[in-house]
């Protein structure tokens, strides 16, 4: 307990100064998630929490939000901002995420993999300070601490049925861990990570592999997985639908950034994992992407779990050596899962590496899902888990005595702490971000000022005269004065708004009714266009006053809505259903049937 405490404690000592870094910044793409952050919670304060954001006037003169395979509308992330402001909020979910997926990790050992306390521990210390889900919020990208959820899955769905227990009592614990895991796969949607949701579950299956490796397969755990996905689908259906259907408005056209050379990407993927100190700034590869920085390669488990995992093979090999030969039934046992281990983990690194010229690359572009990346170099994000699971088993093998496992685990995880506390941060404390307009808008809100209408398109007075680096840096953050900006930066539209459709909105007020079209998008058009007999970008008509005015204030406003968007509203509430029905109703039931047959 005092080895995990203080691993909190140094966690949060070490990352608050990033948030933000002493010359009052932030890393770059927060540019985009905070103003995001500040647009729900203007929608919170002017509507309350449970009226869903479909739309909102702060970017690009008007967008659809809940739609947006990025928004973080239902997370933590934005709840936090409910208590503090956004800088510590960002702070907070990094620090909450990571500790909430180290005690996951920890109980998934434990119970699960029946690990040592020890073994359990180290394996979650490594976890709490592994970088992908560190660098990633520290650069701006928040959706990614979704990334914690991935051992709680994989602790849910490993559950036993009981044979000890009445069959109500299986099927009630069965339903109630695919009600968790369709929970937990519902949230990867609504905090905007649905782009690693696959990845994800990728990496369940293989834990689960694993696990059978060890102590036999648990058939259940693929009922639990479907129906934990079909529940997720269905919780997750009215953000989902119109996601999709905004996606396939406007397709990414950018190629897949792939590794010309098959070398290169081991020394990307093992500097990223275990000499993640080393990495330089930037990085290129490729003849179809648009390059990546160093945060892309931060998946930082440091030097350590690999020490343990070879000396594991070393004393394996050893006894092959010098001991007897294992069974031939434990050696079917380990092809007939070791094998599907090998292919998956192997498929995530192939997937990054051009084969045959551009034909794999081609190939990769038609595979929906896989074709809307830019980076699929984050998917080795999947190794993490694997690696530190690895690294545990590893531990209580060749750490036998229980004084010599208490000082594994201390050494262990004090040299984790200290290869990270000690890695050069000068990439991170120079970022651009200032998010000095985003805390105006947020502490004038607590005051009592109110969320400022949209009362103009384009771009605000300058006056605090930036240069234009500085400017855009904060480009979406003009809802804070007022001012919706067009552009924008809306990845949705591509990097550089390539894909935006064309519009009459142009620099100047909103307008008034009388003098024709608002100079306001109705960002019904966007993924409703047909039934409200408009096109993407349409501005909304000057008889559409009280349509205009409403959404300039963040308030809903009447649209029509097609058929698949109410019955995707009925599949969520339906999912919500079968999740208190599995986790809260059938499992109180159960209670209060045991007392009676107690009784009895």
């Amino acid at each position: 307990m005092v080895v995990v405490v203080s691993a909190i404690l140094i966690l949060s000592v070490w990352t608050r100064s990033f948030f933000p870094t002493a010359r009052g910044t932030m890393g770059h793409d927060w540019s985009y998630f905070l103003p995001l952050l500040l647009a729900g919670h203007y929608w919170i304060e002017t509507n309350g929490f449970w009226v869903s954001p479909i739309f909102t006037p702060a970017f690009c003169g008007g967008l659809p939000l809940l739609a947006n395979p990025q928004s973080v509308f239902y997370s933590l992330l934005q709840a936090l901002t409910l208590l503090m402001t956004p800088v510590d909020a960002a702070f907070a979910t990094l620090v909450l995420s990571a500790t909430f997926g180290a005690a996951g990790f920890y109980l998934l050992l434990r119970r699960r993999f029946d690990l040592s306390p020890e073994a359990a521990t180290f394996s979650a210390v490594a976890f709490l300070f592994n970088g992908f889900l560190i660098f990633r919020v520290i650069i701006g990208q928040p959706h990614f601490h979704s990334f914690a959820l991935i051992p709680w899955i994989a602790y849910a769905a490993l559950i036993g049925p009981g044979s000890a227990t009445p069959t109500w009592g299986r099927a009630v614990r069965i339903l109630s861990a695919s009600g968790w895991v369709g929970l937990a796969v519902a949230y990867f949607v609504y905090s905007g990570s649905v782009n690693i949701l696959v990845p994800a579950g990728l990496c369940v299956v293989v834990i689960w592999f694993i696990h059978a490796l060890r102590a036999g397969p648990r058939p259940w755990f693929w009922f639990i997985g479907v129906l934990g996905g079909m529940l997720g689908a269905a919780i997750s259906a009215a953000n989902l639908v119109p996601t999709y259907v905004l996606m396939d408005t406007f397709p990414r056209t950018y190629g897949i950034n792939l590794f010309d050379n098959p070398l290169h990407a081991i020394r990307w993927l093992m500097q990223g994992l275990f000499l993640a100190r080393t990495l330089p700034e930037m990085g290129w590869f490729g003849r179809h992407g648009i390059g990546f920085g160093r945060p892309e390669a931060e998946f930082g488990v440091t030097v350590v779990p690999l020490i343990l995992i070879g000396w594991a093979l070393w004393g394996l090999r050893r006894q092959r050596v010098c001991g007897p030969g294992g069974g031939a039934m434990r050696k079917r046992r380990a092809l007939l899962l070791g094998g599907p281990i090998l292919l998956l983990l192997g498929l995530v690194f192939v997937m990054n590496i051009h084969i045959g010229g551009d034909a794999w690359h081609d190939v990769l572009k038609q595979v929906p899902y896989v074709e809307s990346n830019a980076q699929l170099m984050r998917w080795w994000f999947v190794y993490i888990p694997i690696i530190l699971l690895a690294a545990g088993l590893a531990f209580d093998r060749v750490l036998v005595t229980p004084s010599a496992r208490t000082w594994g685990m201390t050494v262990g995880a004090a040299c984790i702490i200290l290869l990270n506390v000690t890695t050069d941060m000068d990439y991170y404390t120079d970022e651009p971000y200032d998010p000095a307009l985003v805390m105006a808008g947020w502490r004038a809100v607590q005051d009592g000022e109110g969320p400022p209408p949209i009362r103009r398109v384009g771009r605000a007075p300058d006056e605090g005269g930036r240069t234009p680096r500085e400017w855009v840096n904060d480009l979406n953050d003009q809802f804070v004065l007022g001012t919706s900006a067009l552009p924008c930066y809306e990845p949705v539209f591509g990097y550089g708004l390539e894909n935006f459709p064309e519009s009459p909105l142009g620099d100047g007020p909103v307008g008034e009714a009388g003098g024709g079209p608002f100079n306001l998008a109705n960002p019904a058009c966007y993924i409703y266009g047909e039934e409200n007999n408009c096109r993407p970008g349409d501005p909304f008509g000057a008889e559409e006053a009280a349509a205009a005015e409403a959404f300039a204030e963040y308030r809903p406003f009447p649209h029509e809505r097609p058929r698949w968007q109410r019955v995707a509203g009925m599949l969520t509430a339906a999912g919500l259903g079968f999740f208190l029905l599995s986790v809260a109703v059938l499992p109180g039931l159960g209670r209060i049937r045991s007392r009676q047959d107690r009784r009895r």
